[in-house]
């Protein structure tokens, strides 16, 4: 029996508030992880990687970590996409113990160079920048579970109390708004700056979550005479209203770094300055190489030929200008929903990049999500939407 019209839509439109309602929701992620938690039971994950070599056209995949803490500890805001806590690594460690097969990357560009298969399930493991919490939090895990990776290593930064260019952005505006001190002009840097930035203070000039994220959006535009007039500029702001920073190491000392080179974990440059490489002249490509040379060389595990893309960022012709200067491996990242959507093998002429799956505590905290991430399990689908 066909029901009236206007008691279909009515129905429908219950439908739809129902839908709309945080209820609804709530069960469809239960929904999900339920479906997700049963299908990974009876599921043997050889089978969920060779689904994701179908996708991809390789049955590997180059995990990319950055921090391992608990964001609270931290005397700064941090991106939700930067950080794993410590337990949850430690989880991660099992896991891939158990269901992949975890190689070091020298033995993935071994196959590649030779052209011969590679491992089905292979997982690599990395860490970026440096950061203590790697050798700190995830040395003694890997060690436990015996499981290579490799450090990319700003050297620059190591044994120093700097930050990175992100994370002095949020202190310093941070620092600006809970001293009430307005946000000073900008126009010597770029004459366009304040024209930008004005908009995101709030009516006493004070920085606010969108100033912090504008200045970073632009700090991408600047060249390197820009990006220290801008840094110049509000360290004397910070100086003139003797404004304490955070006491804070963010970085592993050289002794740390000699030691995780010396339990076998592959160690590769990160640049020396950790600049965008995109704003950089073959000449002075050449001299961050060369500084980063330098201090790593001594190194039992330095891969010299192989780079990190500081913030993952490339263009061809800082790739054209690498293969001149003798590299032949860059690694940059993927922040996307899933491994589908990674490039895991680019060739530019020589020169190959190598892309990584960024994991971190907000999409990997469960096995589920973990492996869903890894393999590229469709959620979706298995939630019956």
């Amino acid at each position: 029996m066909k029901l009236p019209n206007f008691l279909e839509r009515l129905i429908n439109k219950r439908i739809a508030e129902i839908k709309a309602s945080i209820f609804y929701k709530v069960y469809l992620y239960l929904d999900t992880t339920i479906r997700l938690k049963l299908y990974l039971k009876k599921t043997d994950t050889k089978a969920l990687s060779k689904s994701y070599k179908k996708i991809t056209g390789e049955g590997w995949v180059i995990l990319h970590y950055q921090r391992i803490c608990n964001p609270k500890e931290v005397p700064f805001a941090l991106a939700n996409h930067s950080y794993i806590e410590e337990k949850t690594f430690k989880k991660h460690c099992s896991w891939l113990k158990q269901e992949a097969e975890v190689i070091p990357l020298n033995q993935l560009i071994d196959h590649i160079e030779n052209n011969t298969p590679i491992p089905s399930r292979s997982v690599i493991i990395t860490f970026e920048n440096g950061f203590l919490d790697g050798y700190a939090r995830g040395a003694q895990h890997l060690i436990d579970y015996n499981l290579p990776a490799t450090y990319s290593i700003p050297t620059a930064y190591i044994g120093t109390n700097s930050y990175l260019l992100y994370d002095l952005i949020s202190i310093l505006c941070n620092t600006l708004y809970l001293h009430k001190v307005p946000f000073p002009s900008l126009i010597e840097v770029e004459k366009d700056l304040d024209g930008v930035l004005l908009p995101t203070l709030d009516r006493n000039q004070l920085p606010s979550p969108k100033t912090h994220m504008a200045l970073i959006t632009i700090c991408y535009g600047l060249n390197k005479g820009q990006r220290a007039k801008l840094f110049e500029k509000l360290d004397i702001l910070v100086k003139e209203y003797d404004l304490e920073l955070p006491p804070w190491r963010d970085f592993m000392n050289w002794q740390e770094v000699e030691k995780i080179s010396e339990a076998g974990f592959q160690i590769i440059n990160q640049l020396h300055s950790n600049p965008w490489i995109t704003l950089l002249s073959k000449k002075e490509l050449e001299q961050e190489l060369d500084e980063a040379d330098k201090l790593l060389t001594k190194l039992p595990t330095y891969k010299k030929d192989l780079t990190s893309f500081p913030y993952g960022i490339y263009s061809d012709s800082s790739i054209n200008n690498l293969e001149k200067l003798g590299m032949h491996y860059g690694l940059a990242y993927n922040m996307g929903p899933s491994v589908p959507d990674q490039r895991a093998l680019e060739t530019n002429n020589k020169f190959k990049i190598l892309s990584r799956l960024n994991v971190c505590e907000s999409n990997t905290h469960s096995r589920e999500l973990f492996f869903s991430r890894l393999w590229g399990l469709d959620l979706q689908k298995l939630g019956g939407n």
